[in-house]
């Protein structure tokens, strides 16, 4: 059953480059849906797509999370640091303030040249609401050079949140 924010966000990080020989980056970010793709041997998923991008770049088989929550293990991933050491443990910290001068990942590419790009959830940005109100909440503004923040399946006709877990 698909859970109430089973959010899919692609992150495009670095389609234009500086300098040729640099390679195209392209990191994506998924709430919740765990292994569930055809290149990773599911048979019920249908995902051509995905699985064509995975034939042709690399495809990590074995992942591991920091920690089972999406703020502490993205702020890890993003930082190079640890959650205990950049104290978010839960949903609610936001590492910028503990941690205000550390350069993240997409802050580097960009600041080597890379375009970034992100395209809905990277950071823990006060989800669902921030995202659902397409508010940036607590991204990296200096980290992107567009930013796009698209409303989920957790909108209603009317733009209003609500909950569909069951």
């Amino acid at each position: 059953m698909i859970r109430t924010l089973f959010t899919l966000t692609l992150v495009l990080f670095c389609t234009f480059l500086a300098a040729q020989q640099s390679p195209n980056v392209l990191l994506i970010y998924v709430d919740d849906l765990n292994d569930r793709l055809g290149c990773y041997g599911d048979t019920i998923a249908q995902t051509p797509d995905i699985n064509q991008l995975a034939a042709e770049g690399t495809l990590f088989k074995r992942s591991y999370c920091q920690q089972a929550l999406c703020a502490p293990s993205r702020a890890s991933t993003l930082t190079g640091l640890r959650p205990n050491t950049l104290e978010v443990l839960s949903l609610k910290e936001d590492f910028r303030e503990r941690w205000e001068d550390h350069p993240t990942l997409p802050e580097l590419f960009r600041q080597n040249g890379y375009f970034t790009a992100r395209a809905g959830k990277v950071f823990h940005q006060g989800v669902p609401d921030a995202i659902a109100q397409q508010s940036p909440g607590a991204d990296v503004p200096e980290a992107w050079d567009k930013a796009v923040d698209v409303p989920g399946y957790e909108l209603n006709n009317n733009g209003y949140y609500y909950s569909a877990t069951p």
